[in-house]
């Protein structure tokens, strides 16, 4: 198993989180292409606020198939939403985790507010 990801900040502010962007995803898919074995598995680490924002290009890293000796296409990739729990998108977390749930992991803290009140 490889796991490729990106550096990524935390804004200052919501609106400054553009998200993973096609080009991002080109890159790193032609990267893959050209250097990681056929069959590897590849797992992505992706900043929750920033997958929230960019779900089309992430399912793009989801779709990644490579082909197995017999000639069949096998998915070969999975993700973890990393960062800071966050109320206003917890449903969205719960049912994209649900979504494929043996691809998608979840590995969230609370957030600031939340342990602040404790």
């Amino acid at each position: 198993m490889l796991s490729l990801g990106w550096t990524t900040g935390y804004p200052a502010n919501e609106r400054d989180m553009a998200g993973y962007t096609a080009d991002m995803v080109d890159a790193m898919l032609a990267l893959i292409d050209a250097h990681v074995r056929e069959g590897t598995h590849v797992t992505f680490p992706l900043q929750l606020w920033y997958a929230h924002r960019s779900w089309p290009q992430v399912e793009r890293l989801l779709a990644r198939q490579s082909c197995c000796d017999d000639g069949r296409q096998q998915l070969v990739s999975s993700i973890t939403l990393w960062g800071e729990e966050v109320a206003s998108i917890r449903q969205w977390v719960e049912a994209t985790a649900h979504y494929q749930e043996d691809r998608i992991y979840v590995d969230l803290v609370p957030s600031a507010a939340t342990t602040a009140r404790v």
